[in-house]
């Protein structure tokens, strides 16, 4: 065998394995394995649920103000009262909720907010069944309303918002309820006899 045809058949292997090699493309990511950065949606604040929403104050309750109407979302929850008593609000975290309005329903204009149990109190802490004392110690601009007594162990006590007032009913040195009425037009949220704003 002569040297040429040896360096010839040595070479035929390297040949074909270079014409068997052929470069593959390079791989594409899996969409799993493309990272992305993804933003949640803020999650709503329901202000139905909020308890710290849900304190009486010179602003009203919650999203209910006086001189309008309940949030629409929020009207479904009051059951409407009767020409005595205002729609009332029956929430689980909340208590009884009492508006009254120009039509006594859910719907109308809002005239008074009442609170009429010790479930929901105002923005500074008292709540129905608390002292006197405590409402003075929490409100120092707390005045009594002599004219809008009832009696003698019957007292209300204001603090002047304006044209808005935050009542107290003392009955005996405690309080009975508590409500947010036109300064103009008090009646006594107490008082379940027929009348009210």
């Amino acid at each position: 065998m002569t040297p040429r045809l040896l360096v010839t058949l040595a070479l035929i292997p390297l040949f074909a394995l270079a014409s068997c090699a052929v470069p593959s493309p390079p791989p594409t990511p899996s969409p799993e394995a493309t990272v992305g950065v993804t933003t949640a949606d803020p999650t709503p604040v329901d202000t139905a649920q909020d308890p710290e929403q849900w304190t009486l104050s010179l602003d009203g309750i919650g999203p209910i103000r006086l001189a309008e109407t309940v949030p629409v979302d929020l009207q479904a929850m009051f059951t409407d009262g009767w020409e005595c008593f205002g729609p009332l609000l029956h929430h689980p975290d909340h208590g009884d909720i009492e508006i009254w309005t120009d039509e006594g329903t859910s719907d109308a204009t809002v005239t008074a907010i009442v609170l009429s149990d010790d479930s929901t109190a105002t923005s500074e802490g008292i709540r129905v069944g608390m002292a006197l004392a405590e409402v003075e110690g929490a409100y120092p601009e707390l005045t009594r309303s002599a004219e809008a007594d009832q009696s003698d162990t019957f007292r209300i006590y204001t603090v002047d918002g304006g044209p808005i007032s935050l009542y107290f009913e003392v009955v005996n040195g405690v309080v009975a309820a508590i409500s947010l009425q036109p300064s103009a037009a008090f009646w006594p949220a107490s008082d379940r006899s027929c009348g009210g704003p």
